[in-house]
């Protein structure tokens, strides 16, 4: 397979060149919400759209919403700009000021929200002078509530520039509702499509086997390709009965539960610093971790270093996966162990000592309470108010 060929997405892959052409173009249309399951290949659609601009001469822009992150007033904004932020010179002063404020690069009075979308559309502009931009925003539904309206309202402008936005979020997302998008379903993939997939990924399988693949998948494209790897090599060829259930269970995440079991304390704990740390695909540097440690971990397919030096989980699933299987104790020793790498009062800091807490703590829930008190004084006030519920959660 190409980088730009998904098996059973032809109708999708026309649909994001559409979408490329009219942002070009300047001609309408020029954004799509995927909405899927998890599993269905929306974050490799993305990646693929990504690659089809590139080779079109378009710069990209990628944002993440993470569930750890939900409380970060503007950080998925701030993960979205921070390529452009160089070129802020070239906004007006009141601008500038007001983005910077926003994204807690300087301190001053709390912009309005408007401000702070047209400070953010004139960065945009001001990029887009050289070429077309896309921007790419996976995992919608967990987008801090401060960059979601900054966003859509930026969305809600893309026909002003040369700019395209491909978006993906889960079904049932309440940020997707009033998305300034048009609704592309991300459905299984019909049968012959879910075997050609299967056949490529995992070739001189038995029909046995590809058979009791193909039905215990339904066409969703991650178990196919995940799957098959949980098995043992002789029952791949058909030389050993498949076993009654296979390692895929009522949720996906299941797949990953053997790989999760084998690893040893030390890299599971690896894997749970990195889940917990913020980030849907690793948060964790890599580069502190033992070699030995390192290798278990990547040994496993679960994760990988990537060439910034985070470790990055194969798919967000893999993180839930290893946050689910972890006892209390465990999740409650991490977050002190990230806590202790923030500064005294960072936001995030504080989060991860209240996800650790077991009582009541008064101490802690008034820094909360500042903290949240400061994040609404910049305007964020759901972000604000998330913190505020915190502290109150630990006031005796």
């Amino acid at each position: 397979m190409s980088g730009s060929e998904l098996v059973g997405r032809h109708a999708e892959t026309a649909l994001l060149r559409r979408v490329l052409h009219h942002a070009r173009t300047g001609s309408g249309g020029s954004s799509v919400l995927l909405r899927g399951e998890a599993g269905m290949g929306k974050t490799a659609l993305l990646e693929l759209a990504g690659t089809l601009a590139r080779d079109s001469g378009f710069a990209v822009l990628r944002t993440v919403g993470v569930e750890a992150e939900a409380e970060t007033a503007f950080g998925a904004l701030h993960q979205l700009l921070h390529p452009l932020l160089e070129r802020s010179t070239a906004l007006s002063n009141p601008q500038r000021e007001a983005l910077e404020s926003a994204l807690g690069l300087r301190s001053g009075p709390p912009a309005g929200g408007f401000l702070v979308g047209a400070a953010s559309m004139a960065l945009l502009a001001e990029a887009a002078r050289v070429r077309p931009m896309l921007i790419v925003i996976d995992d919608l539904h967990w987008i801090d509530s401060s960059s979601a309206g900054v966003l859509a309202f930026l969305h809600r402008r893309i026909g002003e520039l040369p700019l395209a936005f491909v978006t993906a979020t889960r079904p049932g997302a309440a940020a997707a509702e009033g998305w300034p998008a048009p609704l592309a379903e991300i459905h299984a993939l019909a049968p012959e499509d879910a075997g050609a997939l299967l056949r490529s990924r995992h070739p001189g399988l038995a029909a046995s086997t590809c058979d009791r693949v193909l039905s215990e998948a339904a066409g969703n494209p991650l178990a196919l390709v995940e799957l098959p790897a949980q098995l043992d090599g002789d029952v791949l060829r058909g030389l050993e009965p498949l076993p009654e259930r296979l390692p895929f269970g009522q949720r996906l995440e299941r797949m990953f539960a053997d790989r999760l079991e084998a690893l040893s304390p030390d890299a599971a704990q690896v894997l749970l610093l990195a889940a917990l740390g913020g980030g849907a695909y690793g948060a964790y540097p890599a580069g502190e971790v033992a070699e030995d440690v390192r290798e278990r971990v990547e040994a496993t397919g679960l994760a990988r270093s990537d060439p910034s030096g985070r470790f990055v989980f194969r798919h967000p699933l893999v993180r839930s996966a290893v946050i689910s299987r972890a006892s209390e104790a465990r999740r409650r020793q991490a977050h002190l162990a990230l806590a202790a790498r923030l500064p005294h009062d960072e936001p995030r800091r504080l989060v991860h000592e209240a996800s650790a807490a077991a009582h009541p703590d008064e101490a802690l829930a008034g820094r909360l309470e500042r903290a949240g008190q400061r994040i609404a004084a910049r305007g964020a006030d759901a972000e604000g108010a998330l913190l505020l519920d915190r502290a109150a959660m630990l006031s005796s």
